[in-house]
């Protein structure tokens, strides 16, 4: 009987989180998504749509809870919330990625918690999402990418990595990386401030973000490198005052060199980070959250 017990125990175990169950959440998802959205089109946002709006919220967190199943993390709180904000395609916060957010006790940190499954099919939802670049397929690479997490969990800034920080898995799980980053409404130019980590374990696909305690600076040579695309841009513009000019390929153009400058910064501080000296505080920071994922 015991061992019958027990068998059952891992029967429903491996029925967790099934592929079947993640289909039948999004199909619940995107059954939800084509009412809000007709509903919006038709410029329906009064009392009762949104009353509707938040209880199909509330359906789809269940949904979640038995899909992903017990969710302990260290130092986190046991209740998690639908991670989703909007069901109004279109709409900010419309296309975060599928999970339960939960919070760090004393509020410094947030995580998100969903199934690898729900990530890959999230991934090829997002492929074409902003076009050109296309969203990697492959998590790995897509998680060098300031774009997924930006449009994974932050609905209202871009986030831009900054270099990837070294990092171990947790016992049993199967994969970590850890960046440090720099969330922005503009061009994402100054010192970073985040460390954002991934652990994927057992099938379950967890994501961790905390603000940096390692006192990070500025980096001289990576300032100068965005100066001088700061300086090419600014005189373009410039030039265009002086001459009258209204010309939509200047403009364009002042925008790619600002873009470019953004992209050299970035590398640059991501080639010389490992020689700081807060660097090796700053791979401990990051393990330590790291470990904090660790599964039960």
């Amino acid at each position: 009987m015991k061992v019958f017990a027990i068998a059952l125990l891992a029967l429903v175990s491996i029925a967790a989180g099934s592929p079947a169950q993640e289909q039948d959440y999004l199909a619940s998802r995107d059954a939800f998504v084509a009412r809000f959205t007709a509903e919006a089109a038709a410029g329906n946002f009064g009392d009762e749509v949104m009353a509707a709006h938040q209880e199909a919220l509330d359906e789809l967190e269940a949904q979640l809870r038995d899909l992903i199943g017990p969710v302990t993390l260290d130092g986190f709180s046991s209740e998690g919330a639908v991670s989703l904000e909007a069901l109004f395609d279109g709409d900010l916060g419309f296309g975060l990625l599928d999970g339960l957010t939960f919070g760090m006790d004393d509020g410094s940190a947030g995580a998100l918690v969903t199934t690898k499954g729900i990530v890959d099919a999230w991934l090829a939802e997002h492929r074409d999402w902003w076009g050109t670049p296309a969203m990697p397929g492959d998590l790995r690479d897509a998680l060098e990418t300031g774009a997924f997490y930006t449009q994974a969990i932050s609905a209202d800034a871009a986030v831009a990595r900054f270099a990837e920080i070294p990092v171990k898995p947790p016992a049993g799980a199967d994969f970590a990386y850890a960046m440090l980053d720099l969330r922005s409404q503009d061009v994402a130019i100054g010192v970073p401030d985040e460390i954002i980590v991934v652990v994927l374990a057992n099938g379950r696909f967890t994501l961790a973000s905390a603000p940096v305690t390692s006192p990070v600076t500025a980096i001289a040579d990576c300032d100068a490198v965005w100066q001088d695309y700061e300086a090419q841009a600014m005189a373009l513009s410039e030039s265009d005052q002086d001459a009258g000019a209204d010309d939509d390929s200047r403009f364009d153009e002042i925008g790619r060199i600002y873009a470019e400058g953004e992209a050299a910064f970035h590398t640059c501080y991501g080639e010389r980070v490992d020689d700081q000296d807060f660097y090796p505080g700053l791979v401990d920071e990051a393990q330590a959250l790291v470990d904090r994922l660790k599964t039960p």
